[in-house]
């Protein structure tokens, strides 16, 4: 089991506060059995949902991606930037090898996060001219994260999995 984030080193009030927010759904892929890490709830000729294995590999690239932006200053989505970022081989490793890919994820995040120049630091996006300060584009993560944290929450119902005491006060 990988070493506990040390989230010591981050001295802005409301990059705490974003971690805090967002670490609550990563609990999910810690408990999903292994052995479900490719279940798909809907498995149809029409319709396929996604596996715990793609959601979490989905999550790794936004998280990576967020913090690449905010390290360079322009947010970028598309082909190039999940080559450069996620490495092939993710999609057959086994749950503790993609547990310690989702650590060290976490912990560039708590790095990024701890940087003394966070709270002024800015990242160029599509959707206006302006940059925006980079703890908002970080919440934008946290908003995505949460899309994912209903549909854990449904998947571990299906599952008959134990909900998660922080997610139980949550989300009933």
């Amino acid at each position: 089991m990988p070493a506990a984030l040390d989230r010591s080193r981050i001295t802005s009030q409301e990059a705490k506060r974003f971690l805090g927010a967002f670490m609550m759904n990563r609990e999910f892929y810690r408990r999903v059995p292994a052995e479900k890490l490719d279940y798909r709830m809907v498995d149809t000729k029409t319709r396929r949902s996604d596996s715990p294995r793609e959601s979490l590999l989905h999550q790794l690239f936004v998280v990576r991606n967020y913090v690449y932006s905010v390290k360079t200053g322009v947010l970028q989505w598309g082909e190039e930037r999940q080559v450069l970022l996620m490495a092939p081989a993710l999609s057959r490793w086994g749950k503790q090898r993609l547990l310690d890919e989702m650590h060290k994820t976490e912990q560039e995040l708590v790095d990024l996060l701890a940087l003394a120049d966070i709270d002024e630091r800015t990242v160029k996006v599509g959707w206006q001219d302006e940059p925006i300060p980079a703890i908002r584009l970080l919440h934008s993560l946290n908003d995505h994260e949460i899309l994912h944290t209903g549909w854990n929450l449904a998947l571990m119902d299906h599952l008959q999995m134990e909900r998660y005491p922080a997610l139980s006060r949550l989300w009933g």
